[in-house]
């Protein structure tokens, strides 16, 4: 008898799924991978079929200061560690494919598993949801897995060294009163091993991946996304950016020319609103801090946008332009809140280059990393992750 699954790749605010078959009784076996649970941890064990095995690191560490960015190859998705001064290439690690089936709900890129990255922030994709796909040594991502027959989803995480898929949901009742598990959305804590996810009955709950030691967390919105905040571990909502030592939060306001800040215990009480502009000059969406108390704000433009805004959130400093007046497109914003160093992508017609800024000289000319292959190339960066010093 065959049972068939079906397994989801969360990587990035992407989505990759496929079919497995798990239990059948011939042919050569499904790797599989199982999490052996402590006292007070989920009973049982259970396994599912597992995505392609990927090659470890080459050309150096993965792990380590400098940018990181997903880039994507002719054999898939792949991890790059740069050198923001150098522009080269100082660690890179293959990410795992899923089990072959299809592919949802973004479009090919241009090569085998690569994908449009969207979600995040304001449309755009954040690096620091974008960063807590995977863990804090870059050795496992998360993924969903769907059971047939009563399509339950199960939470899990893929060990990119071996490609094994390890399932942390819990087992779902059975019987005529089943309820079928329906859990999502799984992030890593940037704190410590725990993988965080909402379950179907909206709850966050957070599974340690080396003990499997389960725990609650608190009410959860139905299927929202979000990021765990690194100083407070704290689940905050997509939409709302969570500065370094987890102290606050802020989103774009409910009008234009203002944002949102988000402080106390849970980082969820509306302080004044922070006025940017005179209003009228288009949306300005928080993507990244360039410390603990500025943000970098990306605005939209009815022609060219505007250059992003640097915002003292306690109002000690008036915003300030982060990049002198252009024609680019400039987007995919990280920062090291440590150094106030910026990197981004920027296009002008059909040149794309890494970019770098400095947050303490707002204004000035920003310095060319290097190029960047275009979407015609066998390699090109989609997106940046995070950048430490």
């Amino acid at each position: 008898m065959h049972k068939h699954g079906l397994l989801t790749l969360s990587v990035f605010g992407l989505v990759l799924t496929g079919c497995g078959d798990s239990g059948h009784s011939g042919g050569t076996a499904l790797p599989t991978t199982t999490v052996t649970r402590s006292a007070g941890a989920m009973p049982g064990a259970t396994t599912a079929p597992a995505a392609t095995a990927s090659p470890g690191p080459v050309d150096g560490e993965i792990l380590g200061a400098g940018l990181l960015a997903l880039a994507c190859t002719g054999t898939g998705l792949q991890l790059q560690r740069i050198d923001l001064i150098t522009g080269r290439v100082l660690g890179r690690r293959q990410l795992p494919e899923a089990v072959p089936g299809t592919l949802a709900p973004e479009p090919l890129l241009g090569g085998p598993g690569c994908l449009q990255v969207s979600g995040g922030l304001g449309g755009r994709p954040s690096g620091l949801f974008l960063r807590q796909r995977l863990d804090h040594d870059l050795r496992r991502v998360t993924a969903e897995h769907s059971v047939q027959p009563d399509n339950a989803r199960h939470i899990g995480y893929i060990d990119m060294s071996n490609g094994h898929f390890t399932d942390l949901s819990a087992p779902g009742n059975s019987g005529f009163s089943a309820h079928t598990v329906g859990d999502s959305q799984g992030v890593f804590s940037p704190n410590d091993g725990q993988l965080w996810f909402i379950t179907e009955s909206n709850t966050f709950t957070s599974v340690d991946v080396n003990t499997g030691v389960r725990r609650t967390r608190g009410k959860a919105p139905a299927s929202a996304s979000f990021a765990v905040a690194a100083g407070s571990d704290l689940p905050v909502l997509a939409g709302r950016l969570p500065n370094p030592a987890g102290t606050m939060a802020v989103s774009e306001g409910n009008s234009q020319g203002l944002l949102r800040l988000f402080t106390g215990a849970d980082m969820a009480s509306s302080t004044a609103p922070i006025r940017y502009s005179g209003g009228g000059s288009g949306d300005c969406t928080p993507t990244t801090w360039v410390s603990s108390t500025v943000v970098l704000c990306e605005r939209t433009g009815i022609n060219e946008p505007p250059p992003p805004l640097l915002i003292d959130v306690t109002g000690k400093a008036k915003p300030v332009p982060a990049l002198p007046a252009n024609s680019r497109d400039n987007e995919r914003f990280v920062a090291d809140p440590k150094t106030g160093q910026i990197a981004f992508i920027s296009t002008l017609g059909t040149a794309v280059a890494l970019y770098r800024a400095d947050a303490h000289r707002p204004g000035d000319q920003p310095t060319k990393v290097k190029d960047l292959e275009d979407s015609t190339s066998s390699t090109y960066i989609t997106s940046l992750l995070s950048l430490t010093s």
